[in-house]
């Protein structure tokens, strides 16, 4: 080979300059990476937009363990007319609105009209407590939780 000249063969795929190049011409396997790349970050970049989507949740209870609750809704006004419209008690009335959070009601088992409490929290484990504990403390004795409900893509 003369000097200054060196086959294509010779050169190493690390000491290739695409810039240059035109994308037709590059190897097949730096197309393929590329084009994984852009597809991985257009896929992500996706997920992170629902994820970001404002959803809301909202919480009624009534009387007699009545209850009613709306989740994953775009804005709070719907979720609220959902959670009046499921409630199945006469009375009912809004007690909290949820984002990323969770709610849960407990009644007194042997007297469902009596004592009942309610608490929306950031996992369902302190909601389901909360109210239990909440229902205890107004003269429930054997306090149950009666519903919950989860706002998951808030």
């Amino acid at each position: 080979m003369p000097f200054g000249s060196m086959s294509f063969r010779s050169m190493s795929f690390r000491s290739m300059s695409f810039r240059s190049m035109s994308f037709r011409s590059m190897p097949v396997t730096y197309r393929f990476r590329r084009n994984s790349a852009l597809t991985i970050a257009a896929v992500c970049f996706t997920i992170a937009l629902m994820g970001a989507a404002e959803a809301a949740g909202a919480f009624a209870v009534g009387v007699c363990g009545a209850y009613g609750y709306g989740f994953d809704f775009r804005n709070v006004s719907e979720a609220r007319a959902a959670a009046i419209k499921k409630c199945t008690g006469g009375v009912c009335k809004l007690v909290g609105d949820m984002r990323k959070g969770c709610a849960a009601i407990a009644v007194d088992a042997k007297n469902p009209c009596g004592s009942f409490g309610w608490a929306i929290e950031s996992h369902l484990g302190r909601a389901e407590n909360t109210s239990m504990r909440r229902c205890s403390e107004f003269g429930g004795r054997e306090c149950v939780v009666r519903a919950w409900a989860c706002d998951e893509k808030g």
